[in-house]
């Protein structure tokens, strides 16, 4: 476990890779309440993550041959529009800090009378990357986008891992 300015890093493996990121103030990083679904859930501290008003998650998806991070944004927006086919999409610039970031594409995405997301992709040489901040509330949303935004920055693809070893996510 690693500490970045008195908040905790987390190594968090999946199958076969690894990646770290970092819990922004006021924010807690869960590796095990949502396994089947996502590879971490990120809620606000005193909340617990289904029924938090607004929260985060992350899921890796192996890349399919030769599709880009483009085709695969397409694939998953329109499966949203499935799901909400009045669905508003629209491009989004998240300002990351991170100066040897990965590339991150973002899009806000709202359902009428449904939830807002903000759906952020990248792609490492195997895997595609989906960063997700999701609530009912417009406010929700632009109040959480800096925590959403500090824990994208945060983000450092470590590649391949042993599928035997299990993620470290207790406090010390």
């Amino acid at each position: 476990m690693q500490y970045l300015e008195g908040r905790r890093t987390l190594k968090i493996r999946g199958h076969d890779f690894s990646f770290l990121v970092t819990e922004p103030q006021g924010w807690l990083i869960d590796v095990e309440s949502a396994v089947q679904v996502a590879n971490f859930v990120m809620y606000p501290e005193g909340t617990r993550w289904r029924e938090a008003k607004v929260m985060a998650f992350s899921r890796f998806f192996r890349r399919n041959g030769d599709e880009n991070l483009k085709q695969f944004l397409h694939s998953q927006l329109a499966e949203q529009v499935v799901r909400c086919p009045a669905l508003k999409i629209k491009s989004l610039n998240l300002n990351l800090k991170a100066a040897s970031h990965p590339k991150i594409i973002a899009k806000s995405c709202t359902c009428p009378g449904k939830k807002r997301e903000v759906i952020a992709l990248t792609e490492t040489s195997d895997y595609f990357a989906i960063f997700v901040l999701s609530a009912r509330d417009h406010q929700a949303v632009s109040n959480a986008l800096p925590s959403f935004q500090e824990l994208l920055s945060s983000f450092q693809w470590l590649g391949n891992s042993s599928p035997s070893i299990d993620s470290n996510n207790s406090k010390e």
